[in-house]
């Protein structure tokens, strides 16, 4: 197992310098992000005035029942819904761009930014499709943790283990659709179909790629904490001079400027590391970024 997660590590090495040779990558998640802030406040907004026409006391109304009635309207249910969708959707678009990007620079090409977003922009409507299953099957998974949450006693933790393993299959499953939909140019159905069939030929080592980018990213986090926690023992002994506490200010800062530098990176890689071992699946090649014998390791059935 080590040895796989070492192996999962050198793999993430070589996305961080697919990412340097095309660091215009990194700015599709934050596209995405801000699409998807753009889309849930359009959402709110509309939603919110919509309510308020119908009923100008509908707020008042829900304020005073919120903690009465535990079940849901289904006017608010499509709103959550709505929000999810638009959330998803806009991640799976940045997440398309930045594997257009990456097909690209492998089969000898140079993608601009633009390139990119033209490329996922004449695939809308199937990345539209895949973000309603993908939110749907969400969204059933979140309801049937919740009911198993409310059956008290050894039943919910059985209930809730059986739910978290459908969520695990359910992401396993579909890790390599959406680089399916960009490497083949298939459709959902047909990507999903060919993600199950790249997982076919080696399912454990699968598992071992959500284990070694889990592991990775577990890695990349330690000095976030360690960050943090200089920065709040040095407020908590900040003298009258207030040194510490600038001291202290200045590592928090310095810590979500990290925190969000590196979630950034490790996002993109993510999408990359997809994107590698499905191309290798499928043709059993990667490209000239990639070393072919380092990923062939991923897709060798162990004893």
């Amino acid at each position: 197992m080590f040895e796989r997660i070492s192996r999962g590590w050198r793999i993430t090495k070589q996305s961080f310098r697919l990412i340097g040779k095309d660091p215009e990558m990194l700015a599709f998640p934050l596209l995405g992000s801000a699409l998807a802030t753009a889309g849930v406040v359009a959402i709110s907004a509309a939603a919110g005035g919509g309510a308020y026409l119908l009923d100008p006391a509908l707020m008042d109304k829900l304020s005073q029942q919120a903690g009465e009635e535990p079940t849901m309207s289904a006017g608010m249910l499509f709103y959550i819904f709505a929000v999810s969708f638009v959330a998803t959707a806009s991640s799976i678009y940045a997440n398309f761009a930045v594997l257009n990007t990456m097909r690209v620079r492998l089969d000898g090409g140079d993608a601009t930014f633009m390139d990119s977003v033209k490329a996922a922009n004449g695939r809308l409507g199937d990345i539209m499709k895949w973000s309603l299953v993908v939110t749907s099957v969400g969204l059933v998974l979140h309801a049937i943790e919740s009911a198993c949450q409310r059956l008290g006693g050894i039943g919910s933790l059985i209930a809730r283990g059986l739910a978290a393993l459908m969520g695990g299959a359910w992401n396993v499953v579909s890790f390599m659709v959406v680089p399916a939909m960009v490497m083949d140019g298939v459709g959902p159905k047909e990507g999903l179909e060919r993600s199950v069939g790249a997982l076919k030929k080696s399912w454990g080592e699968g598992l071992t790629a959500h284990v070694s980018l889990g592991f990775v990213t577990i890695m990349a986090m330690l000095p976030f904490f360690a960050m943090v926690f200089m920065a709040v023992g040095a407020i908590a002994m900040a003298g009258e001079t207030g040194g510490s506490m600038w001291y202290g200010g200045g590592l928090l800062c310095l810590s979500v400027v990290y925190i969000l530098v590196t979630t950034l990176l490790l996002s993109v890689a993510r999408v990359l590391f997809s994107g590698a071992l499905y191309r290798f699946a499928t043709t059993g090649k990667i490209g000239d970024e990639y070393d072919d014998d380092l990923v062939s390791g991923a897709f060798t059935p162990q004893g």
